[in-house]
């Protein structure tokens, strides 16, 4: 049973995040993590006990350190034996054998099904889909190091471009999947190392790192939905309404659709008959009077967009 009280988070007086009582005894804050530390998850993820250290005692370890707002070198100062070796969790964290996309999502898993009673079943969930820029400005050898746009800032940066895919019951955003991208080889700037074992898991996450993007989110949303995450409708912004991408989710995942769709020259509409680019369907299609919120609203078959 978990106790709340005094800004503390306690398991038995286990895990603390005030200054006098901070500590990471992770050896017994079980009922914390239990969603990573039962052993058919980890096994699920690909965590499976070596004979050097048990995987899962070093993830549990890891996270007490950000629930106690801990930092790693100062807790090796302590040199507690309990704790693990500065080595070995590097050696853990940098691992191409361990499958953390496959534990992330099974643990959004365990969550959405925590959180299914709570939710009103009138309530459609969604799958959101959204990059942003991983920066590694400082970096120089990083494997498939790209000069990535920053649309924020307009500017080019060094780093990845992070793909994440979330899913939301309309009260909840939960983390489902993600992937660090560099499919413009021209902007690449380091390749990938030739001396990975292609046995891992980290190998074909090389390779989807070089893919197109629409081509990666249809390999996410088909992973959680494999996984047990259900939903209704894929959200996500303009730089993906790509028609392609728009026909294999509804055909492909069965999944709706909510998107902004960019204006491009060569993609047309057809309607009543005619093909008209996005601009001229706007500019055609007669619009409400006042203040509508919705100007207007215009079908075209699936095989309207080439």
């Amino acid at each position: 049973m978990l106790e709340v009280e005094h800004n503390h988070i306690s398991s038995k007086g286990c895990l603390c995040t005030d200054d006098t009582r901070r500590c990471t005894d992770f050896r017994n804050s079980g009922p914390l993590f239990s969603p990573v530390s039962r052993w058919p998850l980890a096994e699920a993820s690909g965590n499976h006990p070596t004979r050097r250290e048990n995987p899962s005692r070093l993830l549990q370890f890891l996270l007490a350190l950000v629930f106690t707002q801990r930092n790693f070198y100062r807790t090796l100062l302590r040199n507690d034996p309990d704790i693990p070796k500065k080595d070995t969790v590097y050696r853990f964290s940098a691992s191409p054998r361990y499958n953390w996309r496959r534990l992330l999502l099974m643990t959004s898993v365990a969550i959405a099904q925590g959180l299914g009673t709570l939710v009103s079943p009138d309530r459609d969930a969604v799958f959101m889909v959204d990059d942003s820029l991983f920066d590694r400005s400082r970096s120089k050898k990083v494997e498939l190091l790209a000069r990535v746009y920053d649309h924020v800032e307009h500017v080019y940066r060094k780093g990845l471009r992070l793909l994440m895919l979330g899913w939301s019951g309309g009260t909840t955003f939960l983390p489902a999947a993600f992937s660090l991208t560099s499919e413009q080889a021209t902007n690449r700037l380091q390749p990938a190392d030739p001396r990975i074992d292609k046995r891992t898991v980290g190998y074909p996450r090389r390779r989807e790192s070089c893919q197109k993007s629409p081509d990666v989110v249809l390999q996410l949303l088909g992973e959680s939905q494999a996984a047990g995450l259900e939903a209704r409708y894929v959200l996500f912004d303009s730089w993906l309404a790509f028609p392609r991408l728009l026909r294999q989710i509804v055909q492909d995942r069965n999944l709706h659709v909510v998107a902004m769709v960019q204006a491009m020259k060569t993609v047309r509409y057809t309607y009543e008959g005619k093909r008209y680019t996005l601009k001229e369907l706007y500019a055609h299609v007669k619009k409400r009077p006042g203040k509508a919120r919705i100007l207007a609203v215009v079908a075209v078959p699936r095989s309207g967009s080439p």
